[in-house]
């Protein structure tokens, strides 16, 4: 039971939703028709890999006139954190453990929160010119192909969320919008490793304080959980179905090599950068880390605060507080020689906290030496993350 609901009258849509979440024997059918008259086409990715499908999407943006034609890309990836553009991967993700568990981290050019993709995750990207973005009419899309062909029970909360039963959360969803042109894209959740979300994904760390966006909890939930029978074949070909078939158009999906260089020129460059670490980490916005704990000092005990500044993923400063003791400006000199500039990689850190801790006046052994190395390995390894139930699927 879906209801097409137009962008412009955005508070009568949230009641109408609402109305619609409550009245689930009302046989409502979203007018997903192709108001624009514009053809259609579906294209497939060949790949599985997030910096490959995030080039071809950028690709697809940048040099496709969409007041010719509207575009639906469908595509998945092999198991992976998204981040939005303005997020922070370290408040947003167990960053260690992903890597240790081979699972990229990537960071996308929309807004929106965090992601988990792997092989049970369909993501759809609908791209239009900016005037006839409706991010509406393309969630209403989808719902209604899963419900028709499948009987299941989908609508679209007030977030633009596409909730199963009312309740759980199976899809988000992120835009970008251009001078001329849009896209919408949002994920689908039909089999992917909720154990795995979880794992990967928490909200938040508290001792990480930033303007990042940060993301909003969720229930989430599977759509084989109701339906078996869904899988990647029959998921992609209901939802072109619906795309093309609202165009009077035949039903004929394109599959896309996002690595074929002579059909996409410039698009291996597009790549390197969105897997370059500057993008992934280094586009982070200011944040600090800070921790209290005490610790002795001269055989004394003291509360010590600790703030590491970090700008663009790499330590810009230091401050250091006690009610018990003057931290000297000596130290704070010493620490930024060792670590200012210092990117937030394990890598770059274990040899700036060895050059610290072998080179610099103060030794392994140090108290406030020891506690500083803890606040950053900390801070990689996870070991202050707060385990939750419940993610963000974006």
């Amino acid at each position: 039971m879906i209801v097409l609901l137009k962008r412009s009258h955005r508070k009568f849509g949230y009641h109408l939703r609402q109305l619609c979440n409550h009245r689930r024997d009302l046989s409502i059918v979203a007018d997903t028709t192709n108001i624009t008259g514009l053809p259609r086409c579906v294209y497939l990715s060949k790949s599985n890999n997030i910096f490959e499908n995030l080039a071809l999407e950028d690709w697809i943006y940048e040099n496709t006139d969409f007041e010719k034609q509207n575009v639906l890309l469908l595509w998945r990836n092999e198991p992976t954190v998204v981040v939005g553009r303005h997020q922070n991967p370290w408040k947003e993700c167990n960053v260690f453990k992903l890597q240790n568990l081979s699972v990229h981290l990537a960071r996308r050019k929309s807004g929106g929160g965090t992601v988990y993709h792997d092989l049970g995750n369909l993501n759809c990207t609908f791209f239009t010119t900016k005037t006839q973005y409706n991010r509406d009419r393309n969630l209403l899309l989808v719902a209604k192909a899963v419900n028709q062909r499948w009987g299941l029970d989908l609508a679209i909360n007030e977030r633009d969320d596409i909730v199963m039963n009312g309740k759980y959360k199976v899809s988000g969803t992120a835009a970008k919008l251009g001078r001329k042109s849009a896209y919408h894209h949002f994920t689908l959740l039909y089999n992917t490793n909720l154990d795995r979300v979880h794992q990967l994904l928490h909200i938040h760390k508290a001792d990480i304080n930033s303007t990042a966006t940060d993301s909003v909890k969720s229930s989430v939930q599977n759509l084989c959980c109701v339906e078996p029978s869904i899988d990647f074949e029959s998921l992609t070909e209901a939802v072109a179905r619906e795309y093309l078939h609202n165009a009077q158009q035949q039903e004929n999906i394109t599959e896309l090599d996002p690595t074929d260089e002579s059909r996409f020129p410039g698009i291996e460059k597009i790549r390197e950068s969105l897997e370059n670490w500057q993008w992934v980490y280094g586009k982070t916005p200011a944040f600090h880390i800070q921790r209290t704990r005490w610790i002795e000092i001269n055989e004394k005990p003291c509360q010590i605060t600790l703030n590491i500044h970090f700008s663009k993923g790499s330590i810009s400063d230091v401050k250091f507080e006690s009610p018990e003791i003057q931290i000297s400006q000596e130290f704070k000199d010493i620490f930024l020689k060792y670590f200012k500039g210092v990117r937030m990689r394990r890598e770059d850190l274990e040899v700036a906290i060895d050059n610290f801790q072998t080179s610099g006046p103060f030794h392994r052994s140090s108290s406030l030496s020891q506690f500083i190395v803890s606040v950053l390995l900390d801070t990689l390894t996870d070991r202050t993350a707060v385990d939750v139930d419940e993610v963000e699927v974006l």
